[in-house]
């Protein structure tokens, strides 16, 4: 059987400004995924406030269906860590079809695009900004030594939202 082509999808998730303070001093963390049950985390901004820096890379490996769906859609959650509950800041979810050019999807490789989005409240209203960083790498990286598990970051400072909420329940 012949597996199915896939990509490697990298997103480099820099920065935030102009957050709502939901709290006094915030500390921030970013949540993403293409796909719900595959939440990546990146580091907590412990002194960004409302303008947190992340500098996170996110590695996803996405089939040739997926990039060409017109409703394959990227999600980031961002949040402000609390005692009891973590306090949700903005959600941004883009169309991989607006962040990648279509060329990129038919060659396998792309130049990093930078993307300021618009951050929104539960609410529905906008409130910052989040930048970040997209690119379809080379499709010849699937002959380099790439696990089944590709998403955690390039300095392995993120984990896997799974393992994360299995450690908080054996605490």
């Amino acid at each position: 059987m012949v597996s199915p082509a896939f990509h490697i999808l990298e997103i480099n998730l820099v920065s935030a400004r102009d957050l709502e303070p939901v709290s006094q001093s915030m500390q921030t963390y970013a949540v993403a995924w293409l796909h719900a049950e595959r939440k990546l985390l990146s580091r907590v901004d412990q002194d960004g406030d409302t303008n947190p820096t992340w500098n996170e890379k996110f590695l996803f490996r996405v089939e040739e269906e997926f990039l060409h769906s017109g409703t394959s859609a990227i999600t980031i959650h961002i949040y402000a860590t609390s005692w009891m509950q973590d306090i949700i800041v903005g959600t941004v979810r883009v169309l991989l079809s607006d962040l990648l050019p279509p060329s990129s999807c038919h060659e396998g490789k792309s130049r990093m695009r930078l993307v300021a989005l618009k951050v929104y409240r539960p609410s529905g209203r906008k409130r910052g900004t989040l930048n970040l960083g997209v690119t379809l790498l080379d499709r010849s990286l699937r002959s380099m030594c790439i696990t089944s598990e590709l998403s955690a970051s390039a300095d392995g400072s993120c984990w896997d939202l799974r393992e994360v909420k299995i450690q908080k329940q054996s605490n």
